[in-house]
Order: structure tokens, then sequence, then C-alpha cells
């Protein structure tokens, strides 16, 4: 048996860290701190900043326990935290890379250079507009666009029916082709 099969549940470990015990927040943290690194990883997070990204979510999850809906999974509500934390740092420091970036890329005078360029401005556009779209809409379209989840694992993922993410994915995609096509004519369309 591992150690962690010896913990409580993690509807147990809320409850306890809600009434003020630490240990069972810190159960909870070991339990999860891969998984948030996991995903936070795949929403773009730098490997650099991934330390700093799971401490921030934590920071939110402590914070907001009290808002954790006993009878949902609690990997369900700490994903959804997970991509909206990745998510709210990424629009806080994308000037500062983006601007480091191009630096880089403006001196790589290698053949492919501008093509590259132009691929990874086009992926930044995306990820800042995407980033910019209720969270709702923007979990949907991560799971499946950026995981690679499918419907039904993206629905169990965030907890709604199939027919939710379903909707959500038709209305996400449509709000972010609008904001691209307004934002940057150029790039999508105008």
């Amino acid at each position: 048996m591992s150690p962690s099969s010896l913990l409580p549940p993690d509807e147990v470990l809320v409850e306890r860290s809600l009434a003020g015990d630490e240990d069972a927040f810190g159960a909870l943290v070991s339990r999860y701190q891969g998984y948030v690194a996991a995903v936070a990883g795949r929403t773009g997070v730098p490997s650099a900043d991934l330390d700093d990204a799971v401490s921030g979510v934590f920071l939110k999850v402590w914070r907001s326990l009290h808002q954790f809906r006993p009878g949902t999974p609690f990997a369900t509500w700490l994903y959804r935290i997970t991509v909206n934390h990745a998510f709210d740092e990424y629009r806080r420091t994308r000037h500062e890379r983006a601007h480091g970036e191009l630096r880089e890329e403006v001196a790589d005078q290698r053949p492919g250079g501008s093509e590259r360029l132009l691929s990874d401005e086009r992926a930044e556009l995306v990820r800042a507009a995407l980033g910019e779209l209720e969270p709702l809409y923007r979990a949907a379209l991560f799971a499946v666009y950026v995981e690679g989840r499918t419907i039904e694992e993206t629905a169990a993922a965030l907890g709604v029916p199939e027919g939710t993410v379903k909707a959500r994915l038709h209305r996400g995609r449509h709000l972010l082709a609008a904001l691209l096509r307004r934002r940057h004519p150029g790039h999508f369309g105008g």
C-alpha cells in the first residue's frame, strides 16, 4: 500500500482543513501537487515557473476552500482553479515573455526564423485570446483542444453534462474567433 492510500478521502481532508487542520491541507497538497503541475504545464506555464504556479493554485484553494461543494470530486474543482490560475498568470506575464521571445527570434537569423516567428506569434495571440474568455468557455476549449480530452472526459473533469460541454465548445469557438478577428484582422481575417 502506498502512503497516500492510507490517507482519508478528499472530502474528509477538506472538512478537516476547513476546521483548521493544516496537516489535512498538507495531505491534499501532497496528493495533488503533481497533478496541478501537469495541468499548469499543459496550459503553457514554463517549467521554470511551475513551482510558483503550483504554490499560487494551492494558495487560491486554501482561500476558497469554503466554496468547495461536498459531493463534487475535489479533483474537478481543483482542475478548474488550476486552469483559471494558469491563464490568469499567463495574461499577467505575457507581455514580458513576448518581448523577450521576440528579441530572441529577431536575433535568430537562421533560415526559417521568420516562419517560426509568425507561427509562434499566431499561437501567442490565440493563447492570449483564450485567456480572456469566460472561464467556463476557456476550460472546455482548453480541455478538448489543448489537452486532447474527449467530450466525455471533459464533462467528467468539469463536472457538467456532455451536452453542456458541447454547447460551451460551440459558443467558445465562436467567441474566440470573433475576438481574434476583431483584434488581429491581419492574422485571422477581418
